[in-house]
């Protein structure tokens, strides 16, 4: 199949918020996309560990062995999408589902080629830009009006091709380093654009522009969401107070902590916990 032929059928369109998970692998019989909303952990392909935040997407061919390994099972909003990429077998209306290493069974695979792209896992962080295209395409698929099956797998036929074109190999490009620098340095109080473009020997307002270019966010707007994603996480699976919390996720000034939070998520963070209350681990 070449890959302007894609027609996705889809089969199963819906947002957990929560997951069963297991220590097994599990294999899955179509293609599966995942959309990590909020929550974070690690997953897993085969034995290769990759880091779970908010607004990984993960594509998955047919016959992947994966897991998810969740910081909290109940603390998280996972968007699931299970299809084909051809409507050859659209015949098949029912979720085929995954199953156990071990209960495998080759006869339920639906076997068609796939184009050599998308043939293999595909991991991206910080897609925030493809949510509102899924949560787009998951609504008409679930509200079945008409034409619902043709404009959501339109839909979804473009976030795959946007995977696609994000994932093509760039020459000398510095950012995905840059990127696993913040997160390996979020906590530093003066951590910057400015620090960061130093770092990397780049002036700091042309770092700042490619980075946005890449990830629809300035240096400062993704450091920031990175650190009160963190915050969260903390303020539901720990008993630190509110001001430990800022210093941990590198704020500086716990007041600016308690501003940006409210500002990000319309509340609180002494609320915020409140309201969804300390699960722990």
């Amino acid at each position: 199949m070449k890959l302007e032929e894609i027609n996705p059928f889809i089969r199963y369109y819906a947002i957990h918020s929560s997951y069963l998970q297991t220590l097994k692998n599990s294999v899955c019989y179509d293609c599966r996309l995942f959309f990590v909303i909020e929550g974070s952990g690690k997953f897993f392909i085969e034995n290769t560990e990759y880091s779970l935040n908010p607004y990984t997407m993960i594509y998955l061919p047919p016959k992947t062995c994966y897991r998810f390994q969740f910081d909290d099972n109940n603390s998280i909003k996972l968007l699931i999408v299970n299809y084909d990429l051809t409507s050859d077998f659209s015949y098949i209306s029912d979720v085929i589902g995954i199953s156990m290493v071990e209960n495998y069974d080759e006869k339920k695979l639906l076997k068609y080629d796939l184009p050599t792209d998308l043939s293999k896992p595909i991991i991206q962080y910080n897609r925030e830009d493809a949510l509102e295209k899924l949560q787009k395409s998951m609504d008409v698929y679930n509200e079945k009006n008409t034409y619902y099956s043709q404009i959501s797998s339109a839909l979804l036929k473009l976030i795959l091709f946007e995977i696609l074109l994000k994932n093509q190999p760039e020459n000398n490009n510095p950012l995905k380093e840059i990127i696993s620098y913040i997160y390996s340095n979020y906590k530093n109080f003066y951590l910057s654009n400015a620090t960061i473009a130093q770092r990397f020997n780049y002036h700091p307002v042309y770092l700042n522009r490619i980075f946005k270019e890449y990830t629809n966010q300035t240096i400062h707007q993704f450091l920031i969401n990175l650190r009160l994603n963190k915050a969260k996480e903390l303020l539901l699976t720990t008993l630190l107070d509110i001001t430990k919390i800022s210093e941990e996720v590198g704020f500086l000034s716990y007041t600016h902590f308690i501003k940006v939070f409210r500002e990000k998520f319309e509340i609180p963070p002494q609320q915020y916990r409140k309201a969804h209350k300390y699960r722990g681990y």
